[in-house]
């Protein structure tokens, strides 16, 4: 599950990559559009959200919290959740509603880049509570050498 995903390329690299599963983008309404304009052209496995089943193959691409969960919820301890700075730059409110859906609390990875300060927010306190919380995660925290104030969070879920 990908929260915010741009113009859809890294999706469109997963997949050259190999990957066949269901790949779900979650944005703005406008950057929904533009996901499944560009991934259409590029005759990639768009699911309509009228017509997604969860745990079946394809791209879902929604601006819609309902769809979210559902379409996350099966994905839960073997998904990755990808938020590349769309996170730490989201609201409060909505962003604690996010990381706690079942299917991206319970995730198997995550790859997250945030950066220092957006809007007056204290990102590194939120995302250091974040991981406190989620204990059987292996977590890697490092800043990001060339661009100052911005960090990378990896996460694996630790087997037992």
């Amino acid at each position: 599950m990908e929260f915010g995903g741009g113009y859809g390329s890294l999706c469109r690299i997963v997949h050259k990559l190999g990957f066949q599963g269901r790949y779900v983008i979650f944005d703005l309404p406008e950057f929904a559009a533009l996901q499944k304009f560009y991934l259409g052209l590029l005759g990639s496995p768009l699911v309509p959200e009228k017509e997604a089943s969860p745990g079946d193959p394809g791209i879902l691409c929604t601006s819609e919290l309902p769809e979210l969960d559902a379409a996350t919820r099966n994905e839960a301890t073997r998904g990755i959740f990808i938020a590349t700075w769309s996170l730490s730059e989201t609201g409060e409110s909505l962003r604690e509603h996010v990381v706690t859906l079942p299917g991206i609390e319970s995730a198997a990875a995550y790859l997250i880049a945030y950066q220092r300060d957006f809007g007056g927010v204290d990102n590194p306190r939120f995302f250091d509570e974040w991981r406190a919380s989620k204990p059987g995660i292996h977590w890697v925290h490092s800043e990001i050498a060339h661009m100052p104030g911005n960090y990378y969070l990896f996460g694996r879920r630790v087997e037992h």
